[in-house]
């Protein structure tokens, strides 16, 4: 920049030119035009006192002219350049690099596109002891616009000026600009820069006040790319809706010294400096009584500062208001010290604690409280119950919006009525406070998260009560998206709305939530406990019970991500799929958990669609499916692959199909689990179809069905059951405790025992086949009764299985009371039927050697294992092999399990030899 124009004087600037003469107007010239037509390089015009008008767009030019044109009498008003409003002032372009002078004038009622009273383009200029008053631009530069030039501007005023865009005072576009000595007051612009504008424009303001401003955005200035530096200036009531002082957009080099910021005013935020990304730097400087704050957004305090006043008030003259050193201590007292929280917020200082007595507070304009980024400590002195933040139904409660920190800590207030688009109790965007002991009571937000509202931030919420807040759209008490949140120990109950989320609401995000009660919510569509998108969840110890909606997942609705539950209940909720947990493309994992009591007309307990599952020790007991064509009373299972570990499902019930569970188009994986009291009209334990089983050391007992599998039924399946017990299973139809339709795989080590099929046509008390043929391996079954064909098993249709070392014994029907074989040939191999009523087999089949086929089982013998009729040390060593499992041939006492009772058996009867 050549800043050395304003350290000289035009005749030494000039100097060495030898041809400069002096023009004189209107001496020589009767027009200042005429006489810059005929001026050459180096000359000096000089204009007498008086008003000075002209036609056309302007009302002169100074194109490719290195000249100084001067007023003889410098003061305001007595040489007024005058565009009548209705042209520019003087244009001065590509007049060179070394420099022209314009000084001494006042220009006054210029209006143009750019630089109402002066437009520079591409020209090195100082302005010298000018006005500017009442000029006007339509885009930028009300008294000066500069586009591509250097210019130095000394000792000069902008007074009401005005543009419809930028710089109402001043504006620089890809040039750049030191100004000194000069004031800016009243200048307004629509949009950006009351004062003074920059952009992509270096610019240096020295010993200058702006004062009087307004603009919407940076009522004194906005600097946007322009690495500005402020040095001795004040920048004094002004206004704007964002940055009513200045407003810095962009990354670049920011610096303020020894600069007093006051008494600006902001509708928004930002009252004495907005800081989007620019991270001004400040030193010796003061920033007291703006509003709503002083400074909004992140700084860097390079010592000597003062941005804690809230007002300017300076007793003692030092420069430095009162409360820099009285409020100074880092703890400021509500009502004692200030008559609002918002006040006690303008006056903190980093990491100050606010202490806030009891009462009701409100607020003014969007919030009670909007911290601006500040990291403080708010705390009221008496908790949540005497200490109210009361939105008054017309405003959101707390806003932190600006980049808060974990250093930013709410504790201890009740937070209500608030009202707001987004967040009507709180409102968080890119920030991580700390919420503690608060309640949210009563909050109202037209689209999302009446009690909280959280984007792309990472706040801690713990202790709290989230009750009775209401979002139209979604997340009634809770919503959070983006960001990763903690919530620890909180109770999010009542809280609805007639879109989706009752309770909570989780889109794209990863939170941590342990310890929490989501509880009695309602709302019209998904989810009314926690409706869950696209996220990554950790839930620990916390409760989803008697939610409701109108639509999916009375407690929990999710779509895509993951979520992992560990010691949760989900008891007690309502909707029409999916009444504990309705979701689609989750993948889950469940441990500890319960799923009690919920009820929906599909997935009385859960609803799940595609997907993995894994559920480790969980309960499904006592879920309702209800309604014409219900489904998976306990669970209902679709394009998932599921994995169930030490699970029990017990007396659930679906008025279809799956009383227990409902599996189709998927794969699932059942071990060491119990099935158990179950009902529906097909498949009481298990209804499956198309799908993969793989069923081990497990038990469905108690179950019931109306049509078909009392247990279990499986259709177009692929079966692998291992060590499995079917038992105590009842159906008015076929297959009492397994029916099998269009399936293979094998069922090996099994018991089924205790099923009935109680139809007068029913078939199949033990197992009904139906167009399968499993191997079936080491498998007993026995006590089974069928109310026409089957005891034990009905083969029908093409249905060949292959019975290898199994049992068939003491089973009854009205034919066939162990095997019933109808147009089927089964393959038997070292079986034993025996006591079966009234015949053991029924119906072709294929003697696969080994067999023994008895009337009447052999008479009890107390404590043989093995069969030999002889209690010795090899039955002992089987019973101890068969300990707490439910082996037929150890099971002595008849209750289902090798236990302790059995092994006493075997004691009292050691020894001995069985007639």
């Amino acid at each position: 920049m050549n800043t050395f124009i304003a350290a000289i004087g035009a005749s030494t600037l000039l100097a060495g030119i030898a041809t400069a003469a002096t023009i004189n107007v209107p001496a020589d010239y009767p027009t200042i035009q005429e006489a810059i037509n005929a001026a050459e390089d180096g000359d000096e015009i000089l204009v007498a006192e008086g008003i000075y008008t002209g036609s056309g767009n302007e009302v002169a030019s100074i194109e490719g002219k290195l000249i100084a044109l001067k007023a003889v009498n410098p003061a305001p008003d007595a040489t007024i350049i005058d565009g009548e409003g209705q042209r520019r002032g003087i244009s001065c372009i590509s007049s060179g690099s070394d420099g022209s002078l314009i000084e001494g004038f006042t220009f006054a009622g210029g209006d143009a596109e750019e630089g109402g009273g002066l437009l520079i383009e591409y020209s090195d200029v100082t302005i010298s002891s000018c006005v500017f008053i009442d000029n006007d631009a339509v885009t930028s530069g009300g008294g000066i616009h500069v586009t591509g030039g250097n210019v130095v501007v000394e000792n000069c005023q902008f007074r009401q000026n005005s543009s419809d865009n930028a710089g109402g005072g001043f504006s620089c576009r890809y040039g750049s600009a030191e100004i000194y000595n000069s004031t800016f007051e009243d200048n307004a612009a629509s949009n950006l820069g009351g004062g003074v504008h920059a952009f992509n424009c270096p610019i240096v303001l020295n010993a200058c006040t702006l004062s009087g401003n307004e603009s919407s955005s940076g009522g004194a200035a906005v600097m946007l790319s322009s690495q500005p530096t402020f040095n001795n200036c004040v920048i004094n009531g002004n206004t704007a809706d964002i940055g009513a002082g200045i407003r810095f957009l962009g990354f670049d080099q920011t610096v303020l010294t020894n600069c007093t910021i006051s008494d600006n005013v902001a509708n928004e935020f930002g009252g004495g400096i907005e800081s989007s990304n620019a991270e001004p730097l400040l030193i010796d400087t003061v920033a007291c009584g703006n509003s709503p704050q002083n400074i909004s957004g992140n700084w860097i305090d390079d010592g000597g500062n003062c941005t804690v006043a809230f007002n300017c008030t300076d007793d003692d003259q030092d420069g430095l208001p009162n409360e820099c050193s009285t409020v100074g201590d880092g703890i400021h007292v509500v009502p004692d010290e200030f008559p609002a929280i918002q006040d006690a917020i303008v006056a903190a200082g980093i990491g100050d604690l606010i202490l806030v007595g009891p009462g009701t507070w409100t607020g003014e304009g969007e919030s009670v409280m909007d911290l601006n980024g500040k990291p403080l400590t708010i705390q009221s002195t008496e908790g949540a119950e005497a200490t109210l933040l009361d939105g008054e139904n017309e405003r959101n409660v707390i806003t932190m919006a600006a980049g808060e920190s974990d250093a930013t800590v709410i504790e201890g207030f009740t937070i209500t009525r608030g009202n707001a688009v987004n967040g009507g109790g709180i409102y968080c965007i890119s920030s991580s406070p700390q919420i503690r002991n608060c309640r949210l009571l009563d909050n109202l937000a037209s689209d999302f998260g009446g009690g909280v509202y959280s984007q792309n931030g990472n706040p801690t919420i713990s202790n709290c009560v989230v009750e009775l807040n209401v979002a139209q759209k979604s997340g009634g008490g809770l919503y959070f998206t983006g960001g990763a949140p903690s919530i620890t120990d909180c109770a999010v109950m009542f809280n609805g709305g007639t879109g989706s989320g009752g309770g909570m609401t989780l889109k794209g995000c990863s939170p941590v939530i342990t310890n929490c009660t989501f509880d009695l919510n309602a709302c019209f569509e998904s989810g009314s406990g926690l409706n869950f998108a696209n996220s990554n969840a950790s839930f620990q110890s916390c409760s989803f019970s008697e939610n409701v909606t109108f639509e999916s997942g009375g407690g929990i609705h999710a779509e895509g991500g993951s979520m992992s539950l560990l010691d949760c209940q989900i008891d007690g909720n309502i909707s029409v799929s999916g009444g504990g947990v309705n979701a689609t493309g989750t993948d889950f994992s469940f441990e500890n958990c319960t799923f009690n009591s919920n009820e929906a007309q599909v997935g009385g307990g859960l609803n799940i669609q595609s997907g993995s599952q894994m559920f480790v020790n969980c309960l499904i007991s006592d879920n309702i499916a209800s309604g014409s064509q219900s489904e998976g009373g306990g669970a209902r299972l679709r394009f998932a692959t599921t994995d169930f570990a030490g699970c029990t499902l017990s007396d659930n019930n679906a008025a279809d199909m799956g009383g227990g569970l409902l599996v189709s188009n998927g794969a699932v994986t059942i071990n060491d689990c119990i099935i158990i009291g179950n009902s529906t009209g097909i498949g009481g334990g298990l209804h499956l179809s198309q799908s993969e089983l793989n069923l081990s050391n497990s038990s469905f007992s108690d179950n019931s069905a109306v049509v078909e599998g009392g247990g279990l039924y499986c259709s177009q399946a692929e079966l692998a059951l291992t060590n499995v017990r079917i038992n105590g299973n009842s159906v008015e139809g076929d297959g009492g405790g397994l029916y099998l339709v269009n399936c293979t795989g094998s069922l090996d080590e099994c018991l089924i025992h205790d099923n009935m099929a109680t139809g007068s046509f029913s078939d199949g008390g033990g197992i009904h086949l139906y167009v399968s043929s499993p191997m079936i391996t080491n498998t007993t079954i026995w006590n089974n009764m069928s109310g026409d064909r089957g005891g034990a098993l009905f083969c029908r249709i093409n249905s060949s299985p292959e019975l290898m070392n199994c049992t068939l014994a003491d089973n009854t029907a009205l034919d066939g009371g162990g095997l019933y074989s109808l147009t089927s040939n089964p393959g038997l191999g070292g079986t034993t039927l025996c006591g079966n009523t009234p015949e053991n087999i029924i119906g072709d089949w294929t003697d696969l050697e080994g067999n023994v086929l008895e009337d009447e089982c052999l008479s009890d013998c107390p404590g043989d294992v093995d069969g030999n009729r002889t209690v010795d040390v090899n039955d002992l060593l089987l019973m101890v092999a068969a300990w707490n499992t439910y082996s037929y041939d150890a099971d002595f006492d008849g209750d289902g399990i090798v236990d302790t009772d059995d092994i006493l058996i075997l004691l009292k009867n050691y020894g001995t030899t069985c007639p």
